[in-house]
């Protein structure tokens, strides 16, 4: 199974908004990003068939742009990716998937690179932090654990949007 971590595009200052962490969106700037991301990511990756998202508003909003360049991604939205959400609960959900589904998880920083840092060595730690709309490919080859995936690429939205900047 190949695992797509996706943090999510740059969102409204909460503290200048007056809103919860929950109903943050994205800015102008960061849908535009995240145009470009999603563009760029079809470039590295054909297909997605499940594209997995926060409840939080910026976390859906990033999948939703995703959708436009992944049509034929199955929407869902997990609770469990909500900051402080549970990585053994991550884990168990990830298991009903197939050995040749990719799934995008689209969430928010630290709890990412927390959780690819345990997929790839099963210590609890943040090796791998995510910037906004950056983009990491974990790969199971067999049983999908912690400390079983493998990091195939780690791109930045920067780079990502440079596979298709004309």
């Amino acid at each position: 199974m190949q695992l797509l971590l996706i943090r999510h595009g740059i969102a409204e200052d909460s503290t200048l908004m007056h809103q919860s962490d929950v109903e943050r969106a994205l800015t102008s700037e960061g849908r535009t990003k995240m145009q470009k991301v999603a563009k760029g990511l079809t470039q590295q990756i054909e297909n997605i068939n499940y594209l997995v998202a926060s409840p939080y508003v910026r976390a859906q909003q990033t999948a939703d742009i995703l959708a436009t360049s992944f049509v034929h991604a199955t929407r869902e939205t997990l609770t469990l990716l909500i900051p402080g959400g549970s990585f053994h609960g991550i884990l168990d959900y990830l298991q009903q998937y197939q050995a040749s589904d990719t799934v995008a998880l689209v969430g928010h920083e630290t709890d990412l690179g927390e959780l690819g840092t345990w997929l790839l060595s099963g210590h609890r730690a943040n090796w791998l932090p995510l910037k906004k709309g950056s983009v990491y490919l974990l790969e199971f080859n067999r049983r999908i654990v912690a400390g079983g995936a493998t990091l195939r690429w780690a791109m930045t939205s920067k780079q990502l949007a440079k596979l298709v900047a004309k």
